[in-house]
């Protein structure tokens, strides 16, 4: 069971990580797994198996770290800690930027389903249900949010889209991002 201290350690390390995944997307684009739930579960994950490594934090490590952080918070960057930690994101954020290169140098691959999958079954009623839904969403949106969707649907890019809207690309993929979370948001409810 954890402390509330030690839930706040984890909750800085999360925002660590953040930080440096945003920074990557901003240079190199955005990683897989990163679009709903706001942070890369899988960096995440790697991160922490990076801290459990004894060649850098250990077990202990999220208690190193605490003590660190409650003892020196002012100087916690230029501890051994801290560099430890940056460490393992920067493994953590380039093992998935180095996955995510190579399937693309694969190329699209596709993988067969075992004989006897059915895939996920719905009933008719929540099919229903869930297109309403969207549906309403959808409506609510502006039309220059709808024209960014139905850009981005039909395969432009930000680029694209700005240029043709007659605005800065980056304000296109704000726009992109927000609706794609209201999405998001509404299917991670929902299933």
């Amino acid at each position: 069971m954890q402390t509330v201290q030690e839930r706040d350690v984890l909750n800085k390390i999360e925002k660590y990580i953040h930080i440096a995944v945003r920074s990557s997307e901003r240079k190199y684009g955005r990683l897989p797994g990163c679009l709903c739930s706001g942070i890369c579960q899988d960096v995440v994950q790697q991160v922490h198996e990076n801290l459990l490594n004894p060649a850098s934090l250990g077990s202990g490590y999220v208690q190193k770290i605490e003590s660190v952080i409650n003892a020196e918070p002012s100087i916690f960057k230029a501890t051994s800690e801290y560099k430890e930690l940056a460490k393992a994101i920067n493994q953590a954020v380039g093992h998935a930027r180095w996955k995510l290169d190579k399937r693309r140098q694969r190329g699209k691959q596709e993988v067969p389903l075992p004989e006897d999958y059915e895939g996920m079954q719905f009933s008719e009623s929540v099919l229903i249900d869930m297109t309403t839904d969207m549906l309403r969403i959808f409506h609510r949106w502006t039309s220059l949010e709808q024209r960014v969707w139905q850009g981005k649907f039909s395969g432009k890019t930000v680029r694209q889209l700005g240029e043709e809207l007659g605005m800065d690309f980056r304000r296109v993929d704000e726009i992109r991002n927000r609706l794609l979370e209201e999405i998001c948001t509404y299917l991670e409810k929902d299933l």
